[in-house]
């Protein structure tokens, strides 16, 4: 498929079960957006100088705890998009909606493995962006360019993370579909990204720009542009008004969560097409089966 037809079919993925995968989609990001909003309420972060032992304690424990829950939900999600997709037959009809329960179930056995192939991803991730950030800093420094170092550092840290982004799409549906394990969802990731990067890239970038832009909408709107990305919106607005908004963004991600998802469900079976034949190898089991 061509750059738009993998964006038409995600959306038709999306919107053919719309309601089922919000719904488990939420069911994990409420836990997590809970944690993070009670821990900015309640947590008094100026009572201990930053860094100190019991703040850092109860930020990663915090920071741990709602990641698990939002990856078991786009385990969950992914597991039900995956389990739909086959469940369709010829003319793209079934009568198998996608099962709450069997979802979280999967994502729950899948989980310890998608949390370790996340935690090698991030990384990768760190070496391709931070190392070469450090090295040009370094010689930056060194030649007493400050200003072409930091252009350099912004180019190169770009750089990094595109083609890190269009090497790891896969990993999501490798564990979770595919049952690959941490290292194995790597390797099979950046197998099926050989050759097709900036395709990849692309199609990530604009469902990305659709996923983020209405979140960043509505708190730009109710805390203005200046608290976008402030580290303590707390100390902005009024504790009601924070939960308001926080509700606001558990329901956006709740609905862009399955479209993001649908579409690196999308762009990994055009891969699997490409390069290995997966459309030949289905046919051929359901001919198998059939006999």
């Amino acid at each position: 498929m061509g750059f738009g037809e993998v964006l038409d079919l995600a959306f038709q993925v999306y919107r053919r079960d719309f309601l089922d995968y919000t719904l488990i989609a939420a069911a994990g990001q409420a836990p997590a957006h809970a944690l993070v909003a009670m821990s900015l309420l309640t947590v008094d972060w100026t009572a201990a100088p930053l860094g100190a032992p019991q703040l850092s304690a109860a930020f990663l424990g915090i920071s741990a705890a709602a990641l698990v829950f939002s990856t078991a939900a786009w385990a969950a999600v992914a597991s039900a998009i995956a389990g739909r997709a086959l469940a369709l037959d010829h003319d793209g009809r079934s009568d198998q909606a996608p099962a709450f329960g069997a979802s979280y179930r999967k994502a729950v056995r899948r989980l310890p493995v998608l949390l370790v192939a996340g935690a090698a991803a991030a990384l990768l991730l760190a070496f391709v962006v931070f190392g070469p950030i450090l090295v040009v800093g370094v010689a930056g420094v060194l030649i007493g360019s400050v200003v072409f170092a930091g252009v350099l550092m912004i180019l190169f840290g770009a750089a990094g993370f595109a083609w890190w982004a269009s090497s790891v799409f896969g990993v999501l549906p490798a564990v979770v579909v595919d049952g690959c394990g941490p290292l194995r969802a790597i390797r099979r990731s950046f197998a099926l990204a050989g050759g097709a990067r900036f395709r990849i890239l692309g199609t990530l970038a604009v469902v990305g720009v659709l996923v983020v832009l209405p979140d960043m909408a509505l708190q730009s709107f109710a805390y203005g542009m200046s608290s976008v990305f402030s580290a303590d919106p707390t100390g902005i607005v009024s504790s009601a008004k924070y939960w308001a908004v926080s509700s606001g963004s558990f329901v956006l991600s709740s609905v862009t969560t399955p479209l993001m998802a649908s579409c690196l469900l999308v762009v990994y079976y055009d891969r699997k097409v490409r390069r290995e034949g997966y459309d030949l190898e289905a046919a051929a089991a359901s001919l198998a089966g059939a006999r």
